[in-house]
């Protein structure tokens, strides 16, 4: 069924699972990459063809990705990280790769699942000419198309029994509901996992607000990657900025009962979370996220600055 859907279809299938995977929809795009390098002598279709359309086909997606962002920046960045599966810190982990390599990263973000979907709106959002990412996108598709096909031609003995297997049995689609269905449920058990071993007392934006006025000495923390920074310049004010790999260093001489709230943007502030244990770990005894991140506080109403970064 599959084998025989690549052949009769060719590169028009190829095409466009490699498209829709690259607009977001959960379609794995690689292992018919796979397969249809492994068929590309019975398809009579030449491998560079595949190649072609493929990195057209991711081209096509990508560059939508990276206009939205352009356009609607963080506010796309949020609705992106609240549909991942790991919403938690999705946004956080791709912002410390791109924020070290830059627009680099999308050579190699297809290669690590959910990367590509969150560093496409934020190459966009972070001001990377539109020349450069077509530039970086298109090497970048090249290299992972490429790699599924090689991989295909070269293991076709290995590849085509597999697929005659799943092909003879029917069972194709289930196989990969079914792999589909495992990846979603180990996902949401890490994220419970995390959010519960995380579980600390978290502050209120009212009350945050409260305690900013009452105690002027509070120490506030931006704990958001330097590039989400850049693509939303704003903060709460007063708030410090720290240097994470140097964190030790960074807050020598703060007083270790020194009253510290520290924020970040993801939707159950795990950024914030982690980074709130690391400073109980060096002593720090009173330390809280606030509950909701910057969005909540712009939420009611309370005011922010602009940092100059």
């Amino acid at each position: 069924m599959l084998r025989d859907l690549v052949i009769t279809h060719g590169a028009a299938v190829v095409f466009a699972n490699v498209l829709l995977e690259s607009l977001g929809l959960p379609i794995p795009a690689f292992p018919i990459l796979v397969i249809a390098g492994a068929c590309s002598v019975a398809m009579n279709t030449s491998i560079s063809t595949l190649v072609a359309l493929s990195v057209l086909g991711a081209l096509i997606g990508d560059t939508f990705w990276f206009w939205a962002g352009r356009r609607f920046g963080r506010q796309l960045l949020r609705g992106v990280c609240r549909l991942s599966l790991s919403r938690d810190n999705c946004v956080s982990n791709t912002a410390h790769f791109f924020e070290r390599w830059g627009a680099r990263i999308l050579l190699v973000s297809k290669f690590i699942p959910g990367m590509s979907t969150v560093a496409l709106p934020m190459a966009g959002a972070s001001g990377v000419k539109p020349l450069t990412f077509l530039v970086l996108d298109a090497c970048g598709a090249l290299i992972w198309t490429g790699t599924g096909v090689l991989v295909g031609t070269l293991g076709a003995s290995v590849v085509e029994p597999v697929v005659r297997v799943l092909d003879m049995y029917g069972s194709s689609i289930l196989a990969i509901l079914a792999t589909l269905s495992i990846y979603l449920a180990l996902r949401w058990w890490r994220r419970r996992a995390l959010v519960n071993a995380l579980r600390m007392t978290r502050i209120a934006p009212s009350d945050l607000h409260t305690l900013m006025r009452k105690h002027p000495e509070l120490l506030i923390v931006d704990a958001r990657a330097k590039a989400i920074q850049r693509i939303d310049p704003f903060r709460l004010p007063g708030a410090r900025v720290i240097s994470i790999d140097k964190l030790r260093r960074s807050v020598a001489e703060w007083r270790r009962d020194q009253q510290i709230v520290m924020y970040c943007s993801c939707p159950n502030e795990i950024s914030a979370a982690l980074l709130a244990r690391r400073f109980m770990r060096l002593g720090f005894t009173h330390v809280r996220p606030l509950h909701g991140g910057i969005d909540a506080w712009r939420k009611e109403g309370f005011p922010v600055e602009q940092a100059n970064i």
